[in-house]
């Protein structure tokens, strides 16, 4: 008999096989499959998005330390990876309810009767607390949902980490270009300089008017201002970018301009498919948080239901101590309790609502997720499509402008051409260098917003380069 009611017993516990949350499917992708107008996105690549990873992406030694730095020691991140330790504790302790609580204890005791005996008594005994047998699944449900919001804090961690490392890359590359910027400014001071001291001579010596001698002098202060401007701003790049790393970085891995740029990042195809798109690790965790709204569905339902508790023990029980387990009697109990829920004010039907409402808000955010990055993807890949016809022309103008800045130098020389002509061709060449290095960095820009928009490669890459 006992060991057919332990069998039953067994049987109930375990028998926790089904949920009551709808079946869940996949959304239907809220974007094209493909990306439309392929011709206009088509350039020399180095390897596909699928091959994506931080290592064939960086090349250069520098950058990869200087973000090995910012993800071990950036603290947004480390808030980040705190929160996912503390969904992962979350999980299992909602984990822990689907199995019972096996606790043991003992007892013991000495009394005297009236007539003078000594009554000794000693108990031993090991089993569950109250455990609620999940037939219909709503334990099984919240554990599926804090698995799934577990998973989604894991993947925006991920993305976090992503962000960072595009972060960093940009304000790397930022500091370069700003550093770039101050030496043009720094060149065109001494250039200037030296036309306005030959201004200067040429009026003094009755050449010329001193009208040519404030024209020269005006492109001089421009350039002095520049250079304290740019000064100060590479001084804050730089404040910035150790913002980002968490600490002081070495001078060594520092750009100091930006001559071998394109050799720094990877050039990466996107295909054909814009399914690459769900490789985006905050994309799958709108997916997760979507699992876990659909989970609490589930559990919102077998509320409606009958919840069952079950408290068992079994032991030994004896006068002497030292016979407890030996010669002991066996002693056995359980016991159960059923909760049929029969009025509840509506709080069972408005759960069931919340929880519907909040499944068709995080579909919402779904598809939004996937939307957004649909755009940013096809953002980078238009720019790419027009930044390398740009970087052509401005290296056309930047020679015809340096062209024309040297010949109206070599006309004034001799007197045949007014010092108002000299200073437009050098304020246009100035002007030239300075949106020479400004398309430069928008093309490497292009290429680490795209990286990050396709998702940032493997996340084993990205975990292998944090030291």
């Amino acid at each position: 008999m006992k060991n057919k009611k332990t069998a039953v017993l067994i049987t109930l516990i375990f028998s926790i096989g089904c949920t009551m949350a709808p079946k869940y499917k996949t959304p239907d992708t809220p974007v094209a499959r493909t990306w439309g107008n392929e011709d206009m996105y088509t350039s020399e690549t180095e390897f596909t998005a699928q091959e994506l990873d931080l290592e064939n992406f960086i090349k250069d030694k520098r950058i990869l330390a200087v973000i090995n730095m910012a993800l071990s020691g950036n603290r947004d991140l480390r808030g980040q990876l705190a929160d996912v330790e503390a969904a992962r504790a979350l999980y299992k302790v909602e984990r822990s309810k689907l199995l019972p609580s096996i606790y043991a204890g003992g007892s013991g005791g000495e009394s005297k009767s009236a007539n003078g005996a000594h009554v000794e008594s000693y108990s031993a005994e090991i089993g569950l607390s109250a455990f609620e047998i999940d037939l219909f699944g709503k334990n099984r449900s919240l554990n599926d949902s804090k698995l799934q919001q577990y998973l989604a804090s894991e993947n925006a961690a991920q993305s976090a980490k992503i962000s960072l490392i595009a972060e960093t890359s940009l304000a790397w590359i930022t500091l370069a270009s700003d550093k770039e910027m101050l030496k043009i400014a720094r060149d065109t001071v001494k250039s200037a300089q030296e036309s306005a001291d030959i201004a200067k001579r040429r009026f003094e010596a009755g050449v010329t008017s001193q009208l040519d001698l404030y024209q020269a002098q005006t492109i001089l202060h421009q350039a002095k201002s520049d250079v304290a401007d740019y000064t100060a701003i590479v001084a804050q790049d730089i404040n910035a970018l150790e913002l980002l790393a968490g600490g002081k970085i070495p001078a060594e891995l520092l750009p100091e301009n930006l001559e071998k740029a394109g050799e720094w990042f990877g050039n990466v195809s996107v295909g054909l498919s814009s399914e690459v798109l769900f490789r985006r690790p905050d994309v799958r965790a709108a997916e997760h948080t979507l699992r876990s709204a659909n989970a609490d569905i589930g559990a919102a339902r077998a509320a409606f239901f009958p919840a069952i508790s079950l408290i068992a023990a079994t032991g030994l029980a004896s006068a002497d101590l030292s016979k407890l387990f030996s010669d002991g009697s066996s002693v056995w109990s359980y016991s159960g309790n059923l909760n049929i829920p029969i009025f509840s004010a509506g709080r069972n039907i408005a759960n069931l609502k919340y929880s519907k409402a909040k499944y068709q808000s995080y579909l919402a955010q779904y598809d939004k997720a996937v939307q957004t990055a649909f755009k940013e993807v096809k953002d980078a890949l238009a720019r790419r499509a027009t930044i390398y016809a740009q970087i052509e022309a401005q290296t056309d103008l930047l020679f015809t402008s340096k062209q024309g800045y040297n010949l109206a130098r070599m006309r004034y020389d001799k007197g045949i051409e007014t010092y108002l002509n000299v200073l437009e061709q050098q304020r246009t060449f100035y002007n030239a260098a300075k949106s020479m290095i400004s398309a430069a960095l928008t093309e490497i820009n292009n290429r680490i917003i795209l990286y990050k928009a396709l998702g940032g490669g493997s996340e084993k890459n990205i975990a292998n380069n944090k030291k």
